[in-house]
């Protein structure tokens, strides 16, 4: 009976569908879209004309008539908002559709995200489609800069590495960037305010921001670590205040450093395996609600292991700035200073979301995607050519994390001995001096002083050499 039903349903569902894929080619190839302009007024509209290409060959057969989804993302990050636009294509013909920009949308950079449906009709959601491998082909993206101008200087707040959670006791630096055709003077105040209620905003600096031309402008402001510490553990807004006016505002978080509770989740198989799981490339915020992320943080790090302790393993390619990002048009004075919208990397914004739940980040220096997931502190031989090679990649790792106020630990050797490959064997101290000088030279990049190895703790249940468990 389950058997027939089953089947009852397979042959209705296919004859719903069969009116789709008779319409459609079956889908071949990469999706490439040509946009008539990459720049654009609100309330404007684009053209995109479809194609898909399979080994430099068109394939135009499988983009005729197939449905179509189109979000811009913006350019300007921000960590807890919604902000990706589902926008509706309007089909001009065959192969392609034109999109309107929204009136109300602010100027700036954005992403255009365009996905295909796939050959039963069926179209992902954005952040499905950004973590789903088997509709990447199907996929395409096209940064556009949209103008939408109004009357005196654009001016955004933004911070350092495009932070937005912040500890109490730490210096932070925010950054006001204007930019106005014929130049511009501008007497900006930057305030804080809970956003959970509607309480009176605190004033945390003010200043002056000019410019004696269309060349954009940006001003910083230090807001000292004893100022910090008397803020208060919660979200609020930053707001930039002009001629007594909001202009601008984002949504930042402030959280206490919490010593590591009974577990940790180390970073093993799950869910980078012998990779580290870097990826240096500009975050679209979607990304960050896949499994290898928030859902990390949610059933993993939480429900499983209670932990509030995150060791990344094979912390050897660590970026360490955020990626260098060329906007379309940014030098035209009708457009928002570019230095307000930036994204961080994919692998930085993940730190954040770690942190902003009350999750520390530990780093372990090891070396694992050329070798396995078991190496991971490999001396390739004692020759100090060799070891330098090795140290460096353990500098840049550090270098990476130490922006970051929840970065608590460094490792450089988990199970007390050298996993070794090459060359003869070590002696107890070659063994001993390059691990101190590899120690000495990760912590002094991370700016951690003292530089002394710690205590050899013990994570599991180890025999010693008379065969009782210690």
């Amino acid at each position: 009976m389950v058997s027939m039903r089953a089947c009852a349903l397979s042959l209705i569902l296919s004859a719903l569908l069969l009116p789709y894929m008779a319409a459609v080619e079956q889908w071949r190839g990469s999706l490439e879209v040509t946009v008539d302009n990459d720049k654009a007024r609100a309330g404007e509209a684009l053209t995109l004309s479809l194609d898909a290409i399979r080994r430099g060959r068109s394939q135009t057969d499988a983009v005729r008539n197939r449905d179509a989804a189109i979000w811009l993302v913006p350019q300007r990050f921000v960590l807890f908002a919604q902000q990706s636009i589902a926008v509706e294509p309007e089909r001009v013909d065959e192969t392609t559709l034109r999109v309107t920009i929204p009136n109300d949308l602010p100027g700036g950079w954005y992403e255009m995200v365009i996905v295909m449906a796939d050959d039963y009709g069926r179209l992902p959601g954005l952040a499905e489609a950004l973590n789903d491998r088997d509709v990447r082909d199907q996929i395409q993206r096209q940064m556009i800069a949209v103008t939408n101008v109004t009357s005196g200087p654009q001016l955004y707040l933004h911070t350092e590495r495009q932070r937005q959670v912040f500890s109490p006791g730490e210096e932070i630096r925010f950054m006001v960037s204007g930019r106005q055709a014929g130049g511009f003077a501008a007497d900006v105040v930057l305030a804080l305010y809970p956003r959970e209620s509607q309480g009176r905003p605190m004033s945390i600096a003010r200043g002056r921001i000019e410019s004696a031309d269309a060349a954009a402008q940006t001003v910083i402001f230090d807001y000292p670590a004893s100022a910090s510490a008397a803020i208060a553990d919660g979200d609020y807004y930053l707001a930039l205040i002009h001629d007594r006016q909001p202009v601008d505002r984002l949504p930042i978080r402030f959280i206490s450093g919490e010593r590591a509770s009974g577990g940790a989740r180390w970073a093993h198989t799950h869910p980078y395996g012998s990779n580290p799981g870097f990826d240096a490339s500009p975050v679209i915020p979607e990304r960050l609600e896949s499994s290898r992320f928030l859902g990390i943080i949610e059933d993993s790090l939480t429900r499983i292991h209670n932990a509030n302790l995150w060791v990344h393993f094979f912390t050897n390619s660590h970026p360490i700035l955020g990626p260098k990002q060329a906007l379309p048009h940014q030098d035209d004075p009708d457009l928002p200073p570019p230095a307000a919208h930036q994204r961080p990397s994919l692998t930085h914004s993940f730190y954040q979301l770690l942190m902003a739940e009350g999750v520390s980040l530990g780093i372990t220096l090891g070396y694992g995607e050329d070798y396995s997931s078991e190496v991971y502190m490999p001396i390739p031989t004692e020759i100090d050519e060799h070891i330098n090679v090795m140290a460096r990649k353990y500098i840049n790792g550090s270098l990476g994390s130490a922006w970051l106020p929840n970065f608590v630990a460094v490792y450089t050797d988990y199970y007390g001995h050298v996993d070794y490959s090459g060359g003869r064997e070590l002696s107890d101290e070659q063994r001993d001096q390059i691990r101190q000088s590899v120690w000495e030279s990760a912590l002094s990049a991370a700016g951690i002083e003292g530089a002394e190895i710690p205590l050899n703790i013990s994570f599991g249940r180890e025999r010693d050499f008379d065969g009782e468990v210690s």
